[in-house]
């Protein structure tokens, strides 16, 4: 199905290619305060997997769009290895991770499939390991659910502990470290 959003990665991939990274990704990698290993979900145009390599992270990006993967291809390839997969088909089991990052994507998951993947997610993350998640709050009529909806399963996971937290009318940010 083509949507306001799929019919635009292009645009978007643009727009994001060469911005920082989200600063809400900055602070939760200088609160790990090592490299390790980091999986972006939703790597799009690559904006925090090149942050993630320059931060001495050995990154695994994961986006469905082909598009994406052509510009993750650009990157230095040394530290990162890239996947093409849907969250719901990818499989978690190529590290333990020591940050996942899933910024602006996972309300564009099936809701069916989310506590599956968020269940695959939760055990792919060290413990004491960081999850970065921020979504707009005003999030597109097609994306499967809300953003409200994906962050009060998150803060109410008893393994995890919320390190950063910023609400606001535009906005839902968090960190959390797994216990």
């Amino acid at each position: 199905m083509t949507t306001h959003w799929t019919a635009n990665w292009g645009q978007f991939y643009g727009f994001t290619k060469d911005s920082p990274p989200w600063p809400l990704l900055m602070r939760a990698a200088a609160l790990a305060s090592r490299g390790g290993q980091a999986l972006d979900l939703g790597a799009g145009a690559g904006r925090d997997t090149r942050y993630l390599l320059e931060q001495g992270f050995q990154v695994t990006a994961v986006d469905s769009e082909p598009r994406s993967v052509t510009l993750l291809a650009a990157l230095p390839q040394d530290h990162l290895q890239v996947v093409q997969s849907s969250f719901e088909d990818f499989p978690f089991a190529f590290a333990i991770y020591d940050l996942i990052s899933a910024q602006f994507a996972l309300p564009f998951m099936p809701k069916e499939r989310f506590a599956t993947v968020f269940g695959r997610l939760k055990a792919a993350l060290a413990p004491g390991g960081d999850l970065v998640v921020a979504h707009w709050r005003g999030w597109p009529a097609e994306a499967p659910q809300e953003a409200a909806e994906v962050h009060r399963q998150l803060t109410s996971d008893e393994r995890f502990e919320t390190l950063v937290e910023h609400l606001d009318a535009e906005f839902v940010l968090h960190v959390f470290r797994r216990r």
